[in-house]
């Protein structure tokens, strides 16, 4: 009932320094290096190890952003931005299509326990507001991380749940 939540930016393009050639070659031709197309991956796991399906958002007005030659596992939520970064809507989707079935789910299983969803200090981690009234309305509790500290609050944070 514990889920740790975050974004990454992934190329499309795979890049690298490295480059191969014949050795002794003069020149060395690199391709693709400067490509910035991305898309954004939501990823969460359960404390208990549970992976939740990802949230894959392509830059794009509308789902014509998205692949069609592509077969996603039915439980990935497929999703667009204008920039493909994560935004107030495809994280209030986020919550809705991903988050709360699941907990739902576990509630099945181990009975009406809360919630804990652990983000990051993301602006719109923080600033969202329609996202939490959809927590509170599952009774699902929300905390903030600080930056690259997730090791050192995880003890505090299990603690903190445990008082439920």
């Amino acid at each position: 009932m514990i889920i740790n939540c975050d974004e990454t930016g992934l190329s499309i393009v795979p890049t690298s320094e490295y480059t191969y050639e014949k050795l002794g070659s003069k020149q060395v031709t690199m391709h693709g290096k400067s490509d910035k197309r991305q898309i954004t991956m939501v990823a969460s796991i359960s404390f208990s190890g549970d992976v939740l399906p990802p949230q894959i958002i392509y830059k794009g007005k509308t789902d014509r952003s998205h692949p069609k030659e592509v077969n996603f596992n039915e439980s990935w939520l497929i999703d667009n931005s204008e920039s493909h970064w994560t935004t107030f809507n495809t994280f209030n989707r986020f919550i809705e299509k991903l988050l709360i079935p699941y907990i739902h789910k576990q509630r099945q299983t181990i009975g009406d326990k809360p919630g804990l969803l652990i983000l990051d200090k993301f602006k719109v981690h923080l600033d969202g507001t329609a996202y939490k009234e959809m927590l509170k309305a599952h009774n699902i509790f929300w905390v903030f991380v600080p930056s690259s500290q997730t090791d050192s609050v995880r003890i505090f944070i299990i603690s903190i749940y445990n008082l439920f």
